[in-house]
């Protein structure tokens, strides 16, 4: 019977912490209780309705993942440039600028420039302006211009195109994951003395 009660407490728990961090707003512990007493916990039983509780419990945790996949997309969006090194300003300029440097942002914590560009899918050449100085970053792609001066290169690709190449290198990692051999570990269970 206590164990019933513990047990019970430990789904409440968990059913109304899910539901906060899916609900963000004020009264979302309160609305949780509510939803507890109708959907899950009538007020005369003594029993959960085990069916009940697994549906909401569906519901919100597909919430939760649609909640996660938004953040994550909206995470994707633009290219990202980053600069390490620089004591006064960092600028990017490229063919997807018109050459018109454009600042990045300073970040204390990493030491180091960075920011985010939405910029179209293509193939496009750029360079940073370092202090006032221009120069490309060595340790990325580069091109000769046929002048004798090098430009880093990006590839930006569609959302569609990269997402179909994330896939296919995680189907990639998890072939080499199912290649692994499986290890089995023997046990001599001794369940019951009498069947022995």
């Amino acid at each position: 019977m206590m164990e019933d009660k513990q047990s019970r407490l430990t789904q409440y728990l968990d059913f109304v912490k899910l539901y906060t961090e899916v609900h963000k707003e004020i009264t979302s512990k309160r609305d949780a209780n509510l939803l507890w007493k109708e959907k899950i916990q009538k007020e005369t039983a003594e029993n959960l309705s085990v069916s009940d509780y697994l549906e909401q419990l569906a519901l919100l945790k597909t919430k939760k993942n649609l909640q996660i996949l938004k953040m994550k997309n909206q995470d994707d969006s633009g290219v990202e440039f980053t600069c390490a090194g620089a004591e006064k300003s960092v600028k990017v300029a490229g063919t997807f600028n018109d050459w018109k440097p454009q600042s990045l942002d300073y970040n204390s914590d990493g030491d180091f420039w960075a920011k985010s560009f939405d910029i179209p899918p293509g193939v496009y050449y750029y360079k940073y302006v370092v202090d006032g100085e221009w120069m490309h970053d060595p340790s990325k792609e580069t091109v000769d211009d046929a002048k004798g001066d090098f430009n880093n290169v990006i590839h930006v690709e569609d959302k569609f195109t990269s997402k179909v190449r994330q896939l296919r290198e995680e189907i990639e990692d998890i072939k080499k994951q199912l290649d692994k051999p499986w290890f089995v570990e023997s046990t001599d269970y001794k369940l019951c003395p009498k069947l022995q």
